[in-house]
């Protein structure tokens, strides 16, 4: 692993480039060899990529006249990259992003372009990890409104000191719009939802929750809050 020191003209870098990757720690720049991961071939894993291939097909099927539709949305509705910078999407990709959303949530498919796509955002969001009893509770400032669901994901249990998660967390729950909402429940003695994933866990390691708020019928989604807390 390398570290790196930007100049004038090169200010920063991500993702790969031949058999190279360049990323950021805590340590600041470097860059270090691209490993291909492992393919566990798991059922989740044969599903995200049964349901690609489902979108792709039924993008094919909208029809003229649905695909500018999306076209258009996509220019109007740009994101950020890992940079910050505004990008702009196609308007397949902002298809396939909504799709994979509305599958999340057990929506219908897309069948023509969202008039809009708001969604909430779940703010500051409170964990709480007891790894006796075991229990996982999480309480977001910002419950899903009508129509969305809000999407409950973890990170294996971490050690107490280490800050950086990555790409790692996994689906737990998914909990849809309650008129009297309360704490999200991702573990307890009678619902084993953390522990069946990743196995049970000790008192001082690091439980990592992200939330994401999802509206069922466009398929967007708010920004995501993450959390952690350190297990008792």
């Amino acid at each position: 692993m390398a570290l790196v020191q930007y100049g004038p003209i090169v200010l920063d870098a991500r993702k790969k480039i031949a058999g190279v990757v360049a990323t950021k720690g805590h340590a600041g720049n470097f860059m270090r060899k691209k490993v291909s991961p492992i393919q566990p071939r798991s059922q989740a894993q044969r599903n995200v990529r049964s349901g690609f291939t489902s979108f792709a097909k039924n993008w094919q099927a909208l029809g003229a006249t649905v695909i500018a539709a999306f076209n258009s949305l996509a220019k109007a509705t740009p994101k950020k990259d890992r940079f910050g910078n505004s990008v702009t999407l196609t308007g397949m990709q902002l298809y396939m992003s909504l799709s994979r959303n509305i599958q999340t949530v057990s929506g219908t498919p897309l069948t023509a372009a969202p008039s809009s796509l708001v969604a909430t955002s779940p703010g500051t969001t409170a964990v709480v990890a007891v790894a006796a009893t075991p229990a996982i509770t999480v309480t977001p400032t910002v419950y899903p409104a009508s129509g969305e669901s809000a999407a409950i994901y973890g990170a294996p249990p971490l050690s107490a000191g280490k800050t950086f998660i990555g790409k790692v967390y996994k689906l737990l729950l998914i909990v849809p719009y309650n008129v009297s909402p309360v704490a999200y429940v991702v573990e307890s003695a009678t619902i084993h939802h953390y522990t069946t994933i990743f196995g049970a866990w000790t008192a001082g390691k690091k439980i990592a929750i992200l939330v994401k708020n999802i509206n069922t019928t466009t398929g967007a989604a708010g920004t995501a809050a993450a959390a952690s807390a350190i297990s008792t």
